[in-house]
């Protein structure tokens, strides 16, 4: 089934919509308060951007890719549930692991802070740097799948509170570095997980991942330089 051109036609008051990702280009954006994405597997560049009412974004796990500043200009965000981090599922052998200003942009907006973001671009040994603009209200971040990538929230120091989904596979070295407002860091899986310095060992330092507010403070400081895998 298809969704008709005119489905939304003089719908200019929608406030709360749980729609799949085609119907994204055919609803009126300008008093969005809360958006759910249920379907679909793509969400273009630039998607939602200038939606300045926008508060809350969920995004289903059958989303695989995510366009560039798709949530750019959202300044009243103030949290967001994706599948994955940058535009989209990565392993961490893979290249242009982007970190997750990249769904908000480079342009800047007022309420955007500017956020400069250290990731591995086209080569998975050395990094390179972009600036985007992260939403000042934006607090709460929960990741369901995927790796989380080297600077995947560097400098995110907006940030309050992250939550890691039963499909986050593994975390990357200086993934929270710099997450300076960062309190609190939640496992939905918190068994098997170990650190290790050297990338794709197989074992390492065990951790315990029980307490959201300890989580923080490995993350950020004392495991900030450090690969994170599951057993």
């Amino acid at each position: 089934a298809s969704i008709g051109t005119n489905a939304f036609s003089g719908c200019s008051g929608l406030t709360d919509v749980s729609i799949p990702t085609t119907a994204i280009p055919l609803i009126p954006k300008s008093n969005l308060r809360t958006v759910v994405i249920t379907g679909g597997t793509s969400i273009a560049e630039s998607a939602f951007s200038g939606c300045t009412s926008l508060t809350s974004v969920e995004i289903c796990d059958s989303v695989r890719s995510i366009g560039k500043g798709a949530f750019g200009g959202c300044s009243s965000l103030q949290s967001i549930t994706i599948p994955f981090l940058g535009g989209s599922r990565k392993t961490a052998s893979d290249t242009y692991k982007y970190p997750f200003g990249y769904i908000f942009g480079t342009s800047s907006y007022s309420g955007g802070v500017a956020t400069t973001q250290y990731y591995h671009g086209s080569s998975t040994t050395f990094s390179t740097s972009t600036t985007y603009y992260i939403p000042s209200s934006l607090k709460s971040v929960t990741v369901t799948g995927g790796y989380i990538p080297f600077g995947a929230f560097y400098n995110c120091s907006g940030l309050t509170s992250v939550v890691l989904g039963y499909g986050v596979t593994g975390i990357g070295t200086s993934a929270f570095y710099n997450s300076s407002g960062l309190t609190s860091v939640t496992f939905r899986n918190t068994s098997g997980w170990y650190v290790t310095t050297t990338k794709g060992a197989s074992s390492g330092t065990n951790v315990t991942v029980t307490n959201a507010s300890t989580n923080a403070t490995y993350l950020k400081s004392i495991y900030y330089n450090y690969y994170w895998y599951l057993k």
